[in-house]
């Protein structure tokens, strides 16, 4: 095998899944928040995004445009008519902000669209604002690009921190998106976790919360992070705002502990004597934020914003486990980590968390000796029949096909479920 046939062999895949872009991680952050977003490309891609990636389309308005280039478009330029387009619309439909996100096309021609939007910023005084999205990229980068935006602007609210009173704490749910997380279910599993514990919830980035309940958060008294997309969003309430973050998904088996640790966490910031308690470890693998230039930030530097190290977890207990068989759970890279933490104290298991991207040869010879697969459906064919499947459903993956068989495993009953079904493999 030639060199050039391996480099393609690793490039391409006949079974696996592509995952939602960049583009549409930055739709599904701000689906929510009152802006009109624009995504510069040919017609089809919200089309794309509407249909098979966001479920509140349906029965939640939101302007998701598409500026719908043309050949000639792309070959001439005409910023002029994507200008008047975007002015019109605005006109029209008079949005809190407008953003405008490129495509491969508007990237390979190199529209100059910060240029772009502070024309469409002077001719509306509307914010308006772009990211350094392409739509080759994955979903989770499009949400950090715009989670962190958000968190700049939020940034320019927060003021000293208030004097520790009887009001029940305050906590912000950083990264909660329909492409991780149950869009019906969650955030209320979410709510009664913390409402149970003696917390109230000040918003939801981004989910059932509107952009002035978000503004108003500012001053809340802890983050919790819940997806890796959005540690960067948490690094910038933390140093512009003095809010301390935890990054922690919880599950049933790790609810208690997550407790005393954002208590603690608040303790030490009334005390004044804040600190990181972040685990020290941001992701898997290390990712740009893009160009220097192209985030749009006025006090931050792209480099700043790197996931660094590993994903954050809770190293309390000792998982160790024999090559001769392996249990594996694939998703999102933070989730995924408390995920098979959290199967370990219930069930005494051990589960290996794999996080995409993959090269399609080398998953494949990795799943080859896997005892139990809990993934979204897609992945089901790259494991041998010898392997139980479990399938959890992962928007991101698989969009809408399976949107019947999600699950909400923030429950305590669904979560008894999962183990129910998974006793017999065990």
């Amino acid at each position: 095998m030639n060199i050039t046939k391996i480099a393609a062999d690793s490039q391409s895949a006949a079974l696996l899944p592509t995952y939602s872009a960049d583009t549409f991680g930055v739709c599904s952050a701000l689906f929510e928040l009152g802006g009109m977003i624009v995504i510069h490309d040919p017609s089809g891609c919200n089309s794309t995004y509407t249909t098979h990636d966001e479920p509140r389309w349906y029965d939640h308005d939101s302007l998701i445009f598409i500026s719908a280039m043309t050949e000639y478009d792309a070959i001439l330029g005409r910023d002029d008519k994507l200008l008047r387009d975007i002015e019109d619309a605005a006109s029209t439909f008079h949005p809190n902000f407008i953003c405008v996100i490129p495509s491969q096309i508007a990237t390979l021609i190199a529209t100059d669209l910060p240029a772009l939007c502070r024309i469409i910023e002077r001719d509306t005084k509307i914010p308006t604002f772009t990211l350094p999205t392409n739509s080759m990229q994955s979903y989770d980068l499009g949400i950090a690009y715009a989670l962190a935006h958000l968190a700049a602007h939020v940034a320019k609210k927060c003021h000293d921190r208030p004097t520790p009173s009887s009001v029940r704490p305050s906590v912000n749910l950083l990264g909660l998106t329909p492409l991780d997380y149950h869009f019906q279910k969650a955030l209320s599993s979410l709510k009664s976790f913390l409402t149970s514990h003696g917390f109230d919830l000040a918003a939801s980035w981004t989910l059932g919360s509107t952009l002035e309940e978000i503004e108003a958060s500012a001053t809340a008294d802890i983050n919790l992070v819940l997806t890796e997309s959005a540690l960067p969003a948490a690094r910038i309430l933390e140093e512009k705002c003095g809010t301390p973050y935890i990054p922690a998904v919880p599950y049933p088996s790790l609810e208690e502990e997550l407790i005393q640790r954002i208590q603690g966490a608040i303790h030490q910031c009334n005390k004044k004597e804040c600190e990181p308690i972040t685990c020290h470890a941001t992701a898997s693998q290390n990712r740009n934020f893009g160009p220097a230039g192209r985030f749009p930030l006025e006090f931050l530097n792209p480099k700043d914003l790197l996931f660094q190290g590993e994903t954050p977890r809770w190293p309390a207990t000792s998982r160790q486990s024999s090559r001769a068989s392996q249990n594996y759970i694939i998703g999102e890279p933070l989730a995924t980590n408390f995920f098979a933490e959290a199967l370990h104290r219930s069930a005494g298991a051990t589960f290996e968390p794999l996080t995409p991207p993959f090269n399609e040869p080398d998953i494949m010879n990795k799943l080859a000796i896997a005892n139990v697969l809990i993934a979204d459906p897609l992945y089901e064919a790259l494991v041998p029949n010898t392997a139980h499947f479990i399938p959890l459903p992962h928007r991101a993956c698989s969009g809408r096909t399976y949107e019947k068989q999600e699950r909400n495993l923030l429950d305590n009953v669904e979560w008894a479920a999962l183990l129910k079904e998974l006793a017999p493999f065990l």
